[in-house]
């Protein structure tokens, strides 16, 4: 097979090439649609020949841009999700963020027309559409991409659950379904064996002003999802917990991942809570003397034993298919490292792609 030319939208920290990289793909040029400076810094470090270009609004009439195209073999992309997303504002493709699909649209029409080839290997990726707006917004989409959509979870083919829609004309034969679906793998196969303390919780609970409690649930042990049980520090009027969010859940260490989010805050929010040892039935919350005196004297002392951990970075990475190693060298805050992988994309689901384009025959 001869290295390819790739042409990649909203590029993030280059899933795409880097799932390209796990299957030994070769690519001869790479271009980069990006416009975050700490995404493309993430990619030189991993990929220095890629070479970008930056607001793809800018690129629509940039006649240099196409001129410096080569033949196209590959193109992927997944635009700004929150106008698209439950957790959003739920305004469709007018969100001005999800809107940029349209000039991916134009873009990727001319580059057909200017190559003369019209069936370029494709897959556009973004979240799983759901209600009526989503519903509207998933059939204009496949209208001005020619296609229907998939829907893949990650959940079956990796060890973390992402529930996403994938339009391509790259045709995806149940043999290689089949083949990777069934991933036994859990955030156990993929944690960290040390713990960092910032990590444990609640010993980064120490400006916390409430008291948590830990509240033991039994779910069904076949579950991919097994929450043990949740944080909460609020009952409502019949002395039930309130606080039963993503942020507050805690998952069995043999349990799948949750998915990973961009922007959720909260302890567990952005990659889930987990157990790395069972509570004994404890009031979380430590004050230091034998009362509190007043909501400025609170404190919360470090608790000896782990309870719950929020998974490492490089745990998230390895989780999502990236090496554990993909942000070294790079100078990030840690929250911002896994901002750009809740951005990012699965990449054995991509790769699923991947091989039914270059290996199914």
């Amino acid at each position: 097979m001869r290295a390819l030319n790739v042409l990649s939208f909203f590029d993030g920290i280059s899933a795409g090439q880097q799932a390209l990289k796990n299957l030994g793909i070769k690519v001869n040029q790479y271009i980069a649609i990006e416009i975050q400076e700490e995404s493309k810094k993430v990619t030189r470090k991993n990929f220095p020949n890629t070479v970008f270009w930056g607001n793809i609004t800018q690129l629509v009439d940039d006649q240099n841009f196409y001129k410096s195209l080569p033949k196209i073999d590959l193109v992927f992309a997944g635009s700004p999700c929150q106008g698209l997303s439950r957790a959003g504002l739920k305004k469709g493709l007018k969100d001005p963020r999800s809107a940029l699909f349209h000039a991916f649209t134009f873009i990727f029409n001319k580059i057909k027309e200017d190559q003369g080839n019209p069936h370029i290997p494709f897959f556009f990726e973004n979240v799983a559409m759901l209600g009526r707006e989503g519903e509207e917004s998933a059939r204009i989409i496949s209208k001005d991409l020619g296609v229907g959509y998939k829907r893949f979870d990650a959940i079956d083919y990796s060890p973390c659950k992402r529930d996403r829609f994938y339009w391509t004309n790259i045709n995806i034969p149940m043999t290689i379904i089949s083949k990777y679906k069934g991933n036994k793998k859990t955030y156990k196969d993929v944690m960290s064996k040390t713990i960092s303390r910032s990590h444990i919780v609640p010993s980064n609970m120490n400006n916390v002003m409430a008291t948590y409690k830990y509240h033991k649930q039994n779910l069904s042990p076949n579950a991919l999802l097994k929450q043990d049980g949740y944080l909460y520090n609020k009952v409502n009027a019949h002395g039930l917990p309130t606080n039963n969010r993503q942020a507050f859940r805690v998952y069995r260490i043999d349990s799948k991942m949750v998915a990973m989010t961009a922007e959720s805050g909260g302890w567990g929010a952005k990659g889930g809570l987990y157990l790395r040892k069972k509570p004994r039935n404890i009031d979380l919350s430590y004050s230091w003397g034998g009362g509190i005196q007043s909501q400025k004297d609170r404190v919360f002392m470090p608790y000896k034993e782990t309870i719950v951990v929020i998974p490492s970075v490089e745990t998230c990475l390895k989780a999502m298919g990236f090496p554990e190693n993909y942000y070294d060298g790079v100078n990030m805050t840690e929250g911002n490292k896994r901002k750009h992988i809740g951005n990012s994309w699965n990449l054995f689901v991509v790769e699923l792609i991947f091989r039914s384009l270059f290996f199914y025959r």
